[in-house]
């Protein structure tokens, strides 16, 4: 593991630790949970998926059955990452610091990093054919596939490179669960941001039953968190309820509880970003953090590292001693859950930018492909009905709209569609430039999806008849 100095100035302007990616010298798995790791107190409140009860919650959320629901639907929906390749394109530092980007040190390497990742849609394709392992050996691909997508953090998978070296593993939940694990060989990067250490990638499948149990888990997420969402957004609570689903050491996927605070917010840094007290390991990296009352469609956190080390108290990096000093009052007065006996659990998320830096590899092609393919062609901007069968998800003339929230859809966002709808029309006959569809098409993906949900990777997700995540 790359160690990172811990970062925690006066001004609170980053919060660094060391990245919990795991990495193997070889190719091997291990094949179980080392007993010298000194992260967690060996694991004990790191609970396998089939143990968690809601007596693993904190005694006030006990009752909310919700809260227990949720976390076992971000469990379902949690895959291990494991990559075979580290990029000689990873930067030398982190960014605006002179500290060691993760992993920088085996750049061009050939070897096992571990990490955590969550499907966060699923979206039917209606033209080409499925690039799976399977179909790919078959000489005969399926027409009839699927696109999974997935956040994780950017040091996790760093750039495409890595992203085709990566086996996206789902239902890694133990020989007690009854689900059978998925692996997936071979990624697709399509959008990264390297400041706010979170990146999507993407993999195909033509498995029917998988890519529908998904699509329903994803939706039933959903309703959780939208659920919780309204009950818990103005509780008054500084400190949140952060769950983490991960796969510590690369192994079954665990759950973790704890209680965090958003410091960006607290210090109107510009950025949201959370430390917390729930347990995490090497492994973890890329993990879903939720945190109670947070919108989940308009931002996303994964977990970006721990501090093992006491904290700066000092700007000065020339000290070391000094440097090292534990800040316990500093820290406590502003996370009043934290005490000395947290700081070797304390742990960070990812950081949410209230400013687009972030890259893609894809967007044009994407977009023109989603528009010619028809995927926004009978956009409905009502509400879904709650009675909508559900066997008609996947049918071709099913139209519904963005079940996101029932806030009201902007004119942005109406404007949007109906220049899709003609850019559309005009592509089918070549009325227009390609280059200036494609400028279009670029200043179209920046429209507000809904009033409330403005997303630097709300892009990515197409407004669809057949994309999970807008149920």
């Amino acid at each position: 593991m790359g160690l990172v100095a811990s970062y925690f100035t006066n001004k609170l302007d980053r919060f660094y630790g060391q990245h919990e990616v795991d990495k193997f010298s070889g190719e091997a798995e291990i094949s179980c949970l080392p007993e010298d790791c000194k992260k967690s107190k060996g694991h004990k409140d790191m609970i396998p998926v089939y143990e968690f009860t809601k007596d693993h919650l904190p005694e006030t959320y006990r009752d909310e059955d919700e809260i227990y629901k949720l976390a076992q639907s971000i469990a379902y929906l949690t895959v291990r990452l494991r990559t075979s390749f580290v990029s000689k394109k990873r930067p030398r530092y982190l960014p605006k610091t002179n500290y060691d980007y993760p992993l920088f040190e085996s750049r061009g390497e050939s070897c096992m990093n571990t990490g955590s990742g969550r499907v966060c849609d699923v979206v039917r394709n209606t033209t080409g054919s499925c690039s799976c392992k399977k179909c790919k050996h078959s000489g005969n691909p399926s027409k009839l596939w699927w696109t999974i997508k997935i956040f994780t953090a950017t040091h996790v998978v760093y750039d495409k490179d890595e992203a085709e070296a990566t086996t996206c593993t789902l239902f890694f939940e133990g020989k007690e669960s009854n689900r059978k694990r998925v692996d997936f060989d071979g990624c697709k990067k399509i959008w990264l941001d390297v400041s706010g250490d979170l990146c999507l990638l993407e993999t195909p499948t033509c498995d029917e039953k998988l890519a529908k149990e998904l699509f329903a888990e994803i939706k039933q997420f959903n309703v959780y968190w939208k659920s919780l969402k309204i009950k818990y957004r103005n509780d008054g609570e500084k400190e949140k309820l952060i769950i983490i689903v991960s796969h510590p050491h690369g192994q079954e996927k665990r759950i973790s509880v704890g209680l965090g605070l958003d410091i960006g917010k607290q210090k109107k840094l510009g950025y949201s970003k959370f430390i917390y007290t729930t347990p995490t390991c090497p492994g973890t990296s890329g993990g879903p953090v939720y945190v109670l009352g947070y919108d989940w469609f308009k931002t996303e956190y994964v977990h970006g590292g721990a501090i093992l080390e006491p904290i700066s108290d000092s700007d000065s990096s020339s000290d070391s001693e000094s440097a090292m000093k534990l800040a316990t009052q500093k820290l406590s007065d502003l996370f009043p859950s934290y005490d000395e006996s947290s700081v070797m659990p304390l742990s960070y998320s990812s950081i949410y930018i209230h400013t687009d830096n972030s890259e893609n590899y894809s967007l044009d092609n994407s977009s023109i492909q989603s528009l010619q393919s028809g995927e926004i062609q009978d956009l409905d901007l009502n509400m879904r009905p709650e009675s909508s069968n559900d066997s008609n998800y996947f049918s071709d003339t099913q139209s519904h709209n963005s079940a996101y929230s029932s806030d009201t859809v902007s004119d942005k966002r109406v404007n949007a569609n109906m220049k899709a709808m003609s850019l559309a029309t005009a592509m089918s006959n070549s009325d227009i430039p390609s280059n200036s569809i494609s400028d279009d098409l670029t200043s179209l993906s920046n429209a507000d999806t809904t009033s409330s949900s403005k997303s630097k990777f709300g892009k990515y997700f197409r407004f669809s008849n057949y994309s999970a995540r807008w149920y």
